[in-house]
Formats: structure tokens, sequence, C-alpha cells
């Protein structure tokens, strides 16, 4: 297992992960090519300078201070690529045979919630729009009975299949809770 991800679950010796969920990819993807499209804009204004006003470039004045509105605007454009990077790649969650793990991270904080599988009372699947249908993405909404009512996994992929196997293990976990089914003698337990 990760070394990343066995800082955030004190992981019992029955239990098992099922699924390690992140943001799909496109959603990053989507980010990337507005990231691309507004390095480009300077490179643009650069091009329509020089031909419309190519004096500008000579001027002692305009000139440097124009260097230095771009390379502000560079610095800005990457500084926000990488907050949105952090922000898709530390946000993810842990699901095992027994609880829920959401690790929420924001530039300077974290937030680590867990659910345990026998408190789950429903779970709703949203898919929206072109993408997510055609990418198999989707908002899986965990339904609960504890102090934070609801989970929530953005953008994940296979959200049926996530929904699913989740409802699936909920099931075993509360047959455990009740004194039904002993969790060694469980297949996926």
């Amino acid at each position: 297992m990760n070394l990343y991800i066995k800082k955030f679950i004190n992981q019992a010796s029955y239990e098992e992960i099922v699924f390690f969920l992140r943001a799909d990819v496109i959603i990053f993807l989507k980010e990337a090519i507005l990231f691309v499209a507004l390095l480009a804009l300077p490179f643009l204004a650069n091009y329509f300078l020089q031909s419309s006003f190519p004096e500008i470039f000579q001027d002692t004045i305009i000139f440097p201070l124009l260097t230095l509105l771009a390379s502000a605007y560079f610095l800005t454009i990457w500084l926000v690529f990488f907050l949105v990077f952090l922000d898709y790649y530390l946000d993810f969650w842990i699901v095992t045979n027994d609880r829920i793990i959401d690790v929420s991270q924001h530039f300077f904080s974290r937030t680590i919630s867990e659910l345990d599988l026998y408190k789950i009372q429903d779970v709703t699947v949203e898919m929206h729009g072109f993408l997510a249908t055609m990418f198999n993405y989707g908002t899986v909404y965990i339904q609960t009975a504890g102090a934070r009512q609801r989970f929530v996994f953005e953008n994940i992929p296979e959200p049926r299949i996530v929904a699913k196997k989740i409802m699936e293990l909920a099931e075993i976990d509360s047959k455990y809770h009740t004194g039904n089914k002993n969790r060694e003698e469980s297949p996926n337990k």
C-alpha cells in the first residue's frame, strides 16, 4: 500500500481497501486546457501589439512595464494551476470493507472524515452533461444518520459501480454489526 495512504488510515487486520477514488482525470484535463488557453493570451497580445503598435516596444518606459505585467500574469497563472492540481491530487476517498474515509485538502488545511459502512442509509448517483455521460464519471451521494449527514464523492469514474459496491459492503457490514454474521467468516471482510 502507498505510504501516503497509510498516513490516513489505521487499517485493522480484517480491513481491505476496496476503492481508492479521486476525481476523474477528465476533470483535471478540462482545467489544463483552460490553463493552456490562458498561457496563450500574452503571446496573442504581443503579436497584436507588435503588428499594430510597434513603437510601444521602442519606448523605454512602456516596454519594461509590459514585460513586468506579462511576468506577473504568467506567475499568477502558474500559481493558480498549481493550486488546481493540488486540489485535484490531494482530494481523495478510500472505501474499505468497513468504512469510508474522505480526505479533503486545501492549500493549508486538511479535513479527514470517516464513515462506518453500517451507518449508510442511501446511495445516490448523479451524472450531468454530455462529458459525464461520454466519459462515465459522476457524483455519488452517501446519506447517513451520523453527525455528517452526507458524504459526497465528486466527479469520480464509474459512479454506478462504486455506488452498487458501497451498498453491498454496507449491507454486509450492517449484518456484522447487528450480530448476524462473523466478520472473519464473511468473504468480503
